[in-house]
Order: structure tokens, then sequence, then C-alpha cells
């Protein structure tokens, strides 16, 4: 029972993936424009989707497409901005990079400061 729960977990977060994918594609060709600020917001999820499954490698592409984005088209201390070097800092902690690690923690934190 455990096995089959274990097993169809791991297929809904392949199937989410997809349709991720899915949805960017289609964005893509109805937008043309790869650096939409919608797109942030896609690859982000898509990077979650990754991390969830320990695809810390993976996970780090997203998020750092996300974040080139979110520069492009956010203030400078808008919250998504903090949000995404944290996660990069994350990734980076779980593949054992720490000095990356807390480099884009500490960025979070500076952006988060600017909030205030």
């Amino acid at each position: 029972m455990i096995l089959r729960l274990v097993m169809y977990i791991g297929n809904l977060y392949n199937c989410i993936g997809n349709v991720y994918r899915m949805k960017i594609e289609l964005f893509r060709n109805a937008s043309n424009d790869e650096d939409h600020p919608n797109m942030a917001d896609f690859y982000n999820n898509i990077a979650v989707v990754y991390y969830d499954q320990k695809k810390y490698t993976e996970a780090l592409d997203f998020y750092k497409k996300s974040l080139a984005i979110r520069k492009q088209h956010l203030p400078s201390n808008h919250p998504a901005i903090a949000a995404s070097h944290n996660n990069i800092g994350l990734v980076y902690s779980n593949l054992n990079k720490y000095d990356i690690a807390m480099s884009y923690e500490n960025i979070a934190l500076i952006h988060e400061g600017k909030r205030e």
C-alpha cells in the first residue's frame, strides 16, 4: 500500500513537471517573449517540482532563469527577488556548496531589508 502511494506521488510530480513545461511552451508560442514576466513564475514552479524531487541541478537552472527574468521586470526590493535568492541558496546548500549558499542567502536578506 505504501509503495503504491509513493509510486503514485512520484508519478504525480512527473506529471506536474510535464504540465508546467507544456504551459511554458504554449505561453512562448502565444507571446513570442521568452523574458515575459509570467515566465518567471513558470520557471520557479518547475524548479519547485525538481527541488522536491531532489533534482537540485535541474532546480537550480530553473530558479536562475526565474531570477534573471524577475530582475528585468521587478524593482530590486521586490520580495520575489529576495525569494529567488533564498531558493537558490537552499539548492546550493543541498549541493553542499555552503559558501555559495551563504552568498545567496545574504543577498536575500539584503533585499528583504530594502523592503522595510
